[in-house]
């Protein structure tokens, strides 16, 4: 299965020129990462301190779910940058340092961990509320992402994915060769089902995840997708026509290049109206965990964005209206947090959607 997953990396880093990325190359390593040593030392796994360093580190996009995410805070931080015990990570976190360890990856990022959390109400947000900014370049940067697509939580895993009666079934025989073996499943490459209508996908921060990441691995509950902005392959070994979705693109959204004037403009109501339908669970989360998106549709457009608000397009941007007859409410901030204008769908809970100027 890694042998599989080795060679659709490699195979983008030699034949896909049209990712703008020399994936050869070490970037700027986050602030924080996890060292998770190699399979040979898997004692080896704590906290790392980048200070600037670079290197090759793995992504990992996750839902939170509710569930405890293990959070690294002030009180542990001094701990874990010495040693974390491999058996005290959820189970989608030694996944992820399993992953990344076989396909031969020294550093892996996970929100929770490499961002310090509150502890209480009498901890502060300031970690946070500079890391939190950063989410384009953590993502741009990964050397690929780890989408855990299948679980609802961190505790749930994702490598264990073939649910009770699911399992492929091994069928074996002799021919004129000698013995030999076929595999057959009830499982077949479907990659809206499985990957555009997983679990992962319908959360929030997932959205910028995603689109800002160059290269995802997305493990479902059937099987592995792999998507760059050339292709999307199956670990059934399939190869899937990549229709124009933007949030697929390397970079993001390099596709919308190859649209006329009014499609690109299209594309900014799509993003934002797709994004508000999506869950999260801090309402006051709404614009930023957006705002890496945000900051990467500012510099295609070469304009200025204020809140879901473009400045080049800004009679089409405050169009925003209600999607369907569920009440918007707004969102009670953080003091700490600044203050949303009224006149921005961020203010708010609720889907939207966009009119059409005269």
């Amino acid at each position: 299965q890694f042998l599989l997953l080795q060679k659709w990396l490699d195979d983008c880093n030699e034949n896909h020129p049209d990712h703008s990325r020399d994936f050869s190359k070490e970037h700027d390593l986050p602030t924080r990462v996890l060292d998770v040593g190699s399979s040979r030392d898997p004692e080896k796994l704590r906290l790392y301190v980048a200070g600037g360093k670079r290197g090759r580190y793995i992504a990992l996009s996750h839902c939170w779910g509710g569930a405890n995410t293990f959070p690294t805070t002030r009180a542990n931080l001094e701990a874990r940058l010495n040693r974390i015990e491999f058996s005290q990570l959820p189970k989608s976190f030694q996944d992820a340092v399993y992953v990344t360890r076989k396909l031969g990856i020294r550093f892996l990022w996970i929100d929770s961990l490499c961002i310090l959390q509150k502890a209480d109400e009498h901890d502060n947000d300031d970690d946070w509320n500079h890391e939190s900014k950063l989410m384009e370049t953590v993502f741009a940067n990964a050397y690929c992402t780890i989408a855990a697509t299948s679980a609802a939580n961190s505790h749930e895993g994702f490598l264990d994915r073939h649910p009770s009666g699911h399992r492929p079934v091994k069928l074996q025989g002799i021919g004129k060769d000698g013995p030999f073996s076929v595999y057959i499943s009830k499982d077949i490459d479907n990659f809206d089902h499985d990957v555009e209508e997983g679990i992962l996908n319908q959360r929030g921060w997932a959205f910028q995840e995603r689109a800002l990441s160059p290269r995802t691995l997305h493990f479902t509950a059937t099987q592995i997708y792999w998507e760059c902005g050339s292709v999307i392959r199956c670990e059934s070994l399939g190869e899937i026509f990549k229709l124009s979705n933007w949030l697929g693109d390397s970079p993001f959204p390099q596709g919308a290049l190859q649209l006329d004037e009014t499609l690109k403009q299209a594309l900014l109501p799509n993003i934002f109206a797709r994004y508000s339908s999506l869950a999260l669970i801090v309402p006051s989360d709404r614009p930023i965990a957006i705002s890496g998106l945000q900051d990467r549709m500012a510099s295609f457009y070469q304009t200025k964005f204020t809140y879901g608000i473009a400045q080049s397009f800004l009679g089409e941007s405050l169009l925003w209206k209600r999607l369907g007859r569920e009440p918007m409410k707004p969102i009670c901030f953080p003091s700490s947090s600044p203050d949303v204008p009224s006149w921005s769908w961020m203010a708010y809970t609720g889907r939207i959607c966009y009119g059409n100027l005269p």
